[in-house]
């Protein structure tokens, strides 16, 4: 499941004029960020304020405008229309986001290059400083995981991999990442597993992997033949061998982290009940708390 993106003002904010090259930053750096969110490698971060400015009927950004200038304004209301579409149905994630009482919080600064002072810009910092305390209480004592990244508008059009800018951030306040299409190596999982109560000290038996290894990705179990090693068979990847020890040990188990990806209590909970467990937005933590 994949981490969560957050548009910069720079990308949502068309009151004012822009020039051709912040014209071609938005409408490239926007069809970037469709394409990670429609290939489900990312998902938008919902924001009360996306709801007002999706919901406009026309981009401004200008009266005075040149021909090339006007093909570009249609592509970047259709890329807004796309991601407004997507948020709206991501009904799970926009009730798990509830900042509707938060009281204690820091504005959270804008990036560079932006005008920090605008009112739009204002509304940002605000809803984003919330979040970022929505978040920091669900991540735990690791403050260094994030799972909701800023997109940096010129590092998503320019197809680099970091930040081209930083935040205006004179008092040195936290913030979220500034992302650029390397994003995956800055930010983990916005969702995690659910995993039954009990399952780390469930023992594993041969019979359970016989019935479920599919469940795990794998394709086919060859049997021992000339020795006592049993082979689960993965397409694309090394196959794991363990031998007939019953219960089959945790450390030997521990070898398809790498293969399959999924941790250790996945794997069990695969092996022992037949099933994946479910994945939960990490958001939700903050309902049960």
């Amino acid at each position: 499941m994949p981490p969560l993106l957050c548009l910069p003002p720079v990308l949502i904010d068309h009151s004012f004029p822009r020039n051709d090259h912040e014209l071609r930053i938005a409408a490239v750096a926007l069809g970037e960020i469709i394409n990670e969110v429609e290939s489900e490698q990312a998902q938008l971060l919902p924001m009360l304020i996306y709801d007002d400015l999706f919901d406009e009927n026309s981009v401004y950004w200008g009266e005075k405008r040149s021909k090339e200038d006007y093909k570009l304004l249609p592509t970047i209301q259709t890329a807004l229309g796309r991601l407004s579409l997507r948020t709206k149905r991501n009904t799970e994630l926009r009730a798990a986001i509830d900042i509707s009482n938060m009281e204690s919080y820091l504005p959270h600064p804008v990036p560079q290059g932006f005008n920090d002072t605008e009112g739009m810009a204002q509304f940002w910092s605000d809803e984003l400083g919330k979040i970022l305390v929505l978040h920091d209480g669900c991540v735990g004592k690791d403050k260094t995981k994030f799972f909701v990244g800023v997109v940096s508008a010129e590092a998503f059009a320019d197809e680099k991999d970091d930040a081209a800018e930083n935040y205006i951030n004179p008092d040195d306040k936290r913030t979220f990442p500034l992302v650029g299409l390397a994003y995956k190596q800055n930010l983990v999982d916005a969702y995690e597993w659910d995993v039954p109560t009990g399952i780390r000290d469930k023992q594993i038996y041969i019979r359970d992997i016989e019935r479920n290894y599919r469940i795990i990705g794998a394709s086919r179990l060859e049997s021992p033949k000339r020795d006592d090693h049993f082979k689960l068979i993965f397409v694309g990847q090394r196959p794991w061998t363990f031998n007939k020890t019953e219960p089959v040990p945790d450390p030997f188990l521990r070898e398809l982290v790498e293969i399959t990806s999924y941790p250790l209590e996945v794997i069990k909970a695969a092996f022992a009940n037949g099933e994946l467990p479910q994945k939960t937005l990490k958001f939700n933590r903050a309902k049960k708390s």
